[in-house]
């Protein structure tokens, strides 16, 4: 039946590839800056890993680099430049800007625009800051960043996908060339060479030939209450999640704990008091409610204090299965040739 579609995925992919070829050639213009901007953007419609990438980089990068992010605010009711604050919410700011505010806010300048030009222009005039790092904006032309990171899902690699709506893809495969470096993100633990090889290989065709490949995988921490208490989580758990990819959120936990019932909604959901009542009424005795740190920034303003010691989110970080100095001295290099 897919195959119905591969009409309709050719005229897709001829309109992306003339846009793309107008930016090329400069008869579309890109804008660019005099401080470094690193983009961390993908090929694929659905979650790739892009926000604790960012994270690792504003890890990295905060003691050396005053830093703002810009996104466009996915699933917000606001328009135009926002700047987060106290009182932003993922109604006013999006789900992953707040979360990156929630988490940094005392390090970083986080900011939603849908024209990155326009939102690192209004960064520069009133925050100053010496690095931008932009949230998904690979396909986002009109800014020419100087860093092009580019992300794909070991699960779901763009070299055996097509363009939407026959597959996932937003563009060719060969939008890949736009990459100054390429990371397979949620790779296994036991991810051998021979099999990174493997993927290089299949990669190759659709990069440049001096793009770097790094390999990155997830780390799960400690599971973290809602009201910032230290406690350990009970045997049993009630998982809710609205991100891209909830099954393996949820094999996480099949083992030590007994999964009661997983709340499953469509990615960046936005919760609402009668759906956090739904939840409440679950929990019985010897039970936690798990969410992720995506979902943790909606619902703590839902869940009324007295029921937060019973909600837990799971923070993820990035880590590199091998090469991670290599990478690290890639990002370094390039500020360099700012300085």
């Amino acid at each position: 039946m897919r195959w119905l579609l591969y009409p309709f995925t050719l005229l897709y992919q001829w309109v992306t590839t003339v846009r793309n070829f107008l930016y090329d050639k400069g008869w579309r213009t890109s804008t660019s800056f005099s401080l470094p901007v690193i983009s961390v953007g993908n090929l694929t419609v659905g979650g790739t890993g892009k926000t604790p990438h960012i994270a690792y980089l504003i890890a990295l990068l905060t003691p050396h680099h005053n830093i703002a992010t810009l996104s466009r605010g996915y699933g917000r009711a606001t328009k135009g430049f926002v700047k987060a604050d106290d009182k932003s919410t993922a109604t006013t700011l999006g789900d992953e800007p707040l979360q990156f505010y929630m988490r940094y806010k005392e390090t970083i300048t986080v900011a939603v625009c849908e024209s990155r030009v326009e939102g690192v222009k209004e960064l520069i005039e009133n925050d100053t800051p010496s690095l931008v790092l932009l949230d998904d904006a690979f396909q986002h032309r009109r800014i020419q960043p100087s860093l092009q990171i580019l992300l794909m899902d070991y699960h779901r690699p763009f070299y055996e996908d097509f363009p939407f709506p026959m597959g996932r893809l937003r563009e060719s495969r060969r939008g890949a060339q736009r990459a100054d470096i390429i990371i397979v993100s949620k790779c296994p633990d036991g991810l051998n060479e021979k099999s990174r090889q493997v993927i290089e290989k299949s990669i190759q065709p659709y990069k440049r030939a001096t793009t770097p490949v790094f390999f990155s995988g997830v780390q799960y921490g400690v599971p973290q209450r809602f009201d910032g208490k230290e406690a350990a989580l009970a045997t049993k758990v009630i998982l809710v999640s609205g991100i891209a990819q909830p099954q393996r959120f949820e094999e996480h936990w099949q083992a030590p704990y007994t999964v009661v019932h997983h709340f499953i909604y469509k990615d960046h959901h936005t919760y609402t008091a009668k759906e956090v009542e739904q939840l409440i009424a679950q929990i019985e005795e010897n039970t936690s409610v798990v969410c992720t740190e995506k979902d943790f920034v909606k619902l703590v303003r839902l869940v009324p204090t007295t029921y937060q010691k019973y909600f837990f989110f799971l923070p993820i970080h990035v880590y590199f299965l091998h090469e991670e100095a290599a990478f690290q001295q890639l990002i370094h290099q390039h500020l360099a040739t700012f300085s």
